[in-house]
């Protein structure tokens, strides 16, 4: 009986395309599946992250928005030194 072979897509000289499970040791085995899994763990870390993001990103989302001071009163002067922001020095704002 024959056994179908898969074709790689890019075919190089000199190199042996045995399929994995008829001839390879125990060690490309577990090269392959160390491979896998790394592979596996980086998307299960990228999704994990993307879904924090999206977490925070709804939770900042639904915060109340700061009220800004008035630039200028109705008629055309600046506001009072009450209502401007309080600046305090040493502090960056962000």
């Amino acid at each position: 009986m024959v056994k179908s072979r898969a074709t790689p897509l890019l075919l190089l000289p000199g190199r042996d395309y045995t399929p994995i499970d008829e001839a390879a040791s125990a060690s490309e085995r577990n090269a392959v599946v160390s491979v896998v899994s790394g592979l596996l763990w980086c998307l299960a870390i990228l999704f994990a992250q993307l879904w924090l993001l999206h977490y925070i990103d709804k939770r900042v989302a639904a915060m109340p928005r700061l009220k800004e001071p008035p630039l200028e009163t109705p008629d055309g002067s600046a506001p009072p030194p009450s209502l401007a922001a309080p600046r305090q020095e040493g502090r960056l704002d962000a």
